[in-house]
């Protein structure tokens, strides 16, 4: 798949953006009434798709999530999960040294010292290199970044967040991250005259992410069973498959939404 022509379809986008309300109305219990009022207006399209996928029921007078929508709620929530515990190690990458940020993990406690540390110039953002390379959507990707990073809770905290979601503005930020992102061709270099493809690159750096994650997940599973209920079970082993074939993905990946 070629980034730099990238597109968002207009059945996901609108599955991206049900996922959306699924989460505001589980995660948050944030309560829709049925005649939506006020910018809500702008999600009518969205809850009729809902409706549709009998993902959510009326219930007197607000919409409430069907026991189809909880199961999606589980799928997208596992997917999540697997993204923070495969995906994210790869997000500070030192291309020049082969460091990973994610190695000092244990040792910069403080958050914010932790974040300045991830906005070094010398890291490089791989995830999406690495999910084209796994066969996984990038706009998802990136779709679920904003949700790990905080910024879709952000936007819902801003003034006319259903217009930029029904409008597109939201997919445009994304598409723009995915053209702009290094891909696996970027990753080629030349040493001692000879070529070094990037693909022989990326399945290194997917191997060390994988190594790494199984150092850094040993434990702190716990915290996402804590936090997130439905996620993935994380066990002794998980990361074996990752290291035999570059192009693993949990089974999670190929399960439908709706």
């Amino acid at each position: 798949m070629a980034t730099s022509d990238y597109k968002i379809s207009e059945a996901k986008k609108k599955e991206m953006a049900a996922l959306l309300i699924i989460y505001l109305m589980h995660r948050h219990k944030k309560r829709f009434p049925i005649l939506l009022e006020k910018d809500d207006k702008y999600l009518e399209p969205i809850f009729e798709y809902l409706l549709a996928q009998e993902s959510i029921i009326i219930d007197e007078e607000s919409y409430a999530i069907s026991e189809n929508g909880r199961n999606t709620y589980r799928v997208f929530m596992k997917r999540y999960s697997d993204f923070i515990v495969s995906f994210d190690v790869y997000s500070a990458v030192d291309l020049a040294s082969g460091e990973f940020a994610f190695e000092k993990y244990f040792q910069i406690e403080d958050e914010r010292s932790w974040d300045e540390y991830l906005e070094e110039e010398r890291f490089e953002d791989l995830r999406i290199a690495v999910a084209v390379h796994k066969g996984i959507d990038p706009g998802e990707m990136v779709f679920l970044s904003f949700l790990h990073d905080g910024i879709l809770d952000d936007k819902i905290g801003n003034s006319g967040w259903q217009f930029d979601l029904i409008s597109g503005k939201l997919w445009e930020e994304i598409v723009a991250i995915i053209k702009s992102a290094l891909t696996e061709d970027d990753l080629a270099y030349e040493e001692g005259g000879e070529e070094i493809s990037g693909e022989m690159v990326l399945k290194d750096i997917i191997a060390q992410g994988a190594k790494l994650n199984q150092a850094l997940w040993k434990d702190e599973g716990q915290y996402l069973k804590e936090e997130y209920p439905e996620i993935i079970e994380i066990e002794d082993g998980v990361y074996e498959a990752y290291l035999i074939d570059d192009k693993h993905k949990d089974k999670i990946w190929t399960r439908k939404y709706f």
